[in-house]
């Protein structure tokens, strides 16, 4: 063995002790690691074009907590809370069997992203309920959280929820959209930006074309009927700068169906193809193959007739028609470990293949859903999963536990 060989074999089994296994250094594009092949999608374009997806979400990741609605109305959580995030009157608690909040019922959809959450009740009402540091439940509370979902008042007809780390949004029948929670990026769409809290809704603007919210740490978008996504807030390209304190028209020329938002902007084009665009290229996040920065969007890789697409810091998630789910960026093979790039793939990776697969979630986790109602999740554990598994010690969460697909106790049906 020759003394470079001898390095790397050295280097890879110290890798290993924390990977649970190692192909290489760097490995390669045809190489099989966790069960993983590098492969190619379907790249030719849908024949029919794709509608704007209007689909209430089923499921929310928090920070250290899961939140699930079901098909019968019921409200569902697990993982673990330290701010009330699981909704069981409980400021401090962890449960890591999916379990229905007590007096949750008729809701349609759920929306989460840190620390607090969003339920978007049948009649058009929202109720909240977690960490509310910055206003972003809707209402004021004696202390800084609530651990019981409440009922935002003045909040009526609402068709849309989001929520990011510290502000939420609501859209509602008229088009108005609805802003509650931290300005620090203008996310809130007024001027001058502060550290203040917000915890009284107020409408942000209004387009009655309007039909789904979006929201990430700073940032918040809308989605159109017409195919057309506003946006304002920071860090959607410039690296922290505000972009615009009033709704932007982004500027991509083709009829948008579904869009995705954390530090990059995904798009889904009605012809299937996933397009990206972001201040820089950090992880290979743009899907092109390196670690170059982009001006303008970019088309993502080796992958087309996806359906459906979720966003992570530095991470891009897509579905295809065929049910693989294909993941790009930052931490997909395993989280990242300081230095070695070999934890970012700057083009999609097939993760698995699921051929009743409906849509894929993502956050501090990621999620897909199947049409029987079975969910399976893959990346971080520490109870997100719902699998009954209490989270281990780091050298084991951050190992040979990331990639493979666990399925999950709770079903969305």
């Amino acid at each position: 063995m020759s003394l470079s060989s001898l390095s790397k074999s050295i280097i890879c089994m110290a890798i290993a002790l924390n990977l649970g296994a190692c192909a290489s250094i760097v490995p390669s594009r045809s190489s099989v690691l966790g069960g993983v092949l590098a492969e190619k999608g379907d790249t030719r374009p849908f024949e029919t074009p794709l509608p704007v997806n209007t689909a209430h979400k089923k499921l929310a990741i928090g920070g250290r907590t899961t939140v699930g609605v079901k098909e019968d109305g019921s409200v569902w959580s697990w993982g673990g809370a330290s701010n009330g995030e699981m909704g069981d009157g409980r400021e401090f608690s962890s449960r890591y069997i999916p379990t229905k909040i007590e007096g949750m019922t008729d809701f349609i959809e759920v929306a989460g992203n840190g620390a607090h959450f969003l339920a978007l009740r049948r009649d058009g009402t929202v109720w909240s309920w977690g960490d509310n540091k910055y206003g972003q439940l809707g209402y004021k509370t004696d202390k800084g959280f609530s651990a019981t979902p409440k009922q935002i008042v003045g909040l009526e007809n609402i068709v849309s929820v989001a929520a990011a780390t510290g502000h939420s949004l609501a859209l509602d029948k008229q088009g108005r959209v609805w802003g509650f929670g931290s300005n620090s990026g203008m996310e809130l769409g007024s001027s001058p930006k502060d550290n203040l809290a917000h915890p009284n809704p107020s409408v942000i603007w209004t387009d009655v074309n309007s039909v789904k919210v979006i929201a990430s740490a700073g940032q918040s978008a809308v989605l159109t009927s017409k195919g057309e996504v506003y946006y304002w807030g920071t860090d959607l390209f410039l690296h922290g700068s505000v972009i615009a304190s009033l709704p932007k028209k982004y500027d991509f020329p083709l009829f948008i169906a579904d869009v995705a938002m954390s530090n990059v902007i995904y798009v889904l084009s009605a012809d299937g193809f996933v397009w990206a665009q972001s201040g820089d290229n950090h992880a290979g996040r743009l899907g092109q193959g390196n670690f170059q920065d982009y001006t303008t969007p970019v088309k993502v890789k080796n992958i087309g007739r996806v359906k459906s697409i979720a966003a992570k810091l530095a991470s891009g998630i897509a579905l295809d028609e065929k049910g693989r789910i294909w993941q790009w960026g930052d931490s997909v093979r395993f989280p990242t470990i300081h230095s070695l790039q070999h934890n970012m793939e700057p083009l999609p990776i097939l993760v698995d293949t699921f051929s009743n697969a409906l849509s894929v979630e993502a956050k501090s986790a990621n999620a897909v859903l199947l049409a029987n109602g079975d969910v399976y999740f893959w990346g971080i554990n520490e109870g997100r999963r719902g699998a009954a598994k209490p989270p281990k010690d780091r050298g084991q969460i951050y190992s040979h536990e990331w990639l493979p697909t666990e399925k999950s106790l709770w079903t969305w049906k």
